[in-house]
């Protein structure tokens, strides 16, 4: 009997996309963040990639495929946990009290995008039960990070006066979010606008970590 050769598998990394591929995702994110799922269509992708509509079907089935795509795209680098504990860590030093608490979510604000910000929320307002699950457990896991930050640094006791570290915790993520739909995007940010939305971060994240401190 002839002696039998082990067939060979090739394994696929699923994570690994062409050029083409990334140029689709990124003309995905922009034009899903600025018009939303229903008003853009597979042609006007393409087009905002600089590929043919043969070239993305190539890569992405179909709309919905290239929505779930994009969306998996932006919760992981923009809503990851990991992602966003590295940025709330990053340099710190000395005690850990209130302002670095604070200076740390304007670090991480100031590295979301405006698109991965609007994009989340389409994701919720959406027609599919999926997107949504998928956007709400990626703000359910910040708000988890968050509140696990303010447990750990602020340890006080329990008071009537003090508001729960998930409540706040709820509250930044969300605020952060609604400003950051609401700034333009960044190329057109002039220096005055840029310090205004910089005031308000401020104000919004003074205001509610105020409660603590109860």
């Amino acid at each position: 009997m002839p002696k039998k050769t082990k067939k060979k598998t090739v394994q696929m990394n699923p994570t690994r996309r062409t050029k083409s591929e990334l140029k689709v995702l990124d003309a995905a994110i922009t034009l899903f963040a600025r018009h939303g799922y229903g008003d853009i269509n597979v042609r006007e992708i393409a087009e905002e990639a600089g590929v043919t509509k043969m070239t993305l079907y190539r890569g992405f089935e179909n709309k919905d495929v290239l929505f779930d795509q994009v969306l998996e795209e932006v919760v992981k680098r923009s809503f990851d946990p990991s992602q966003f504990l590295r940025v709330l860590y990053d340099d710190k030093t000395g005690d850990t009290h209130k302002p670095w608490l604070q200076s740390a979510l304007k670090r991480w604000y100031s590295s979301l995008p405006v698109s991965s910000a609007k994009l989340l929320i389409h994701a919720l307002l959406c027609h599919r039960d999926d997107w949504r699950s998928s956007a709400m457990t990626a703000l359910d896991n910040l708000v988890s990070v968050v509140t696990t930050a303010i447990h750990r640094h602020f340890p006080g006791k329990e008071s009537q006066n003090r508001v729960a570290p998930n409540t706040v915790a709820k509250a930044v993520v969300l605020m952060l979010l609604q400003v950051k739909i609401l700034s333009p995007e960044a190329h057109t940010t002039s220096n005055k606008r840029q310090k205004q939305e910089d005031a308000d971060v401020d104000l919004l994240l003074d205001y509610c970590l105020s409660g603590i401190d109860g």
